[in-house]
């Protein structure tokens, strides 16, 4: 299929923002207790677990839809890598400036 390599390439950059932000977030000393106490900082995002999920059970039940169904889920995490980028670049932006 000719999504599999971009499916590949979304979740890798879903996942390297989302590392990416936590490293900025503990150099930077950011901490929170908004979801209790954790040793990572988590960022909200559009491509969560649940989401995941619900692509396999509806691909499972319904193969057919398996082409725009993976159309849909492969843009999602996209979107979240390039959202956290731009969050990131505003937030760390603002505390460089704070600093000095």
């Amino acid at each position: 299929m000719a999504c599999r390599p971009h499916s590949f390439c979304s979740f890798y950059f879903n996942g390297a923002t989302f590392l990416g932000y936590a490293i900025l977030a503990e150099r930077n000393k950011l901490t929170t207790d908004l979801r209790g106490q954790k040793n990572f900082y988590f960022t909200d995002g559009l491509m969560e677990g649940t989401e995941t999920i619900a692509f396999m059970f509806i691909v499972l039940i319904w193969p057919a839809t398996y082409p725009w169904a993976a159309y849909l889920l492969v843009r999602r995490p996209f979107f979240t890598g390039a959202a956290r980028m731009v969050r990131a670049r505003q937030m760390f932006a603002a505390i460089r400036s704070d600093q000095t």
